[in-house]
């Protein structure tokens, strides 16, 4: 379990969870998927919102611990 706390996990994650993400809307090619209404809210915005939070806290989270390192060093 010691892979999942690295920052190379970080890393190798992001990208591959926001391709996954984005393949949800795009995999189908139906407009009328993406353009269902949930919570009030089209489900393409919904998943690019999550996707994209997800994908920048991770990135950012992978800067702040490279960060720490360079400076503990």
């Amino acid at each position: 379990f010691n892979f999942f706390k690295l920052n190379s996990f970080l890393l190798i994650s992001s990208p591959i969870f926001f391709f996954f993400g984005l393949s949800f809307v795009f995999g189908f090619k139906s407009v009328e998927l993406s353009q269902q209404k949930i919570f009030n809210i089209e489900l393409y915005d919904l998943i690019i919102y999550f996707v994209n939070f997800i994908y920048y806290t991770l990135i950012n989270i992978y800067i702040y611990r490279e960060k720490k390192l360079q400076y503990a060093r």
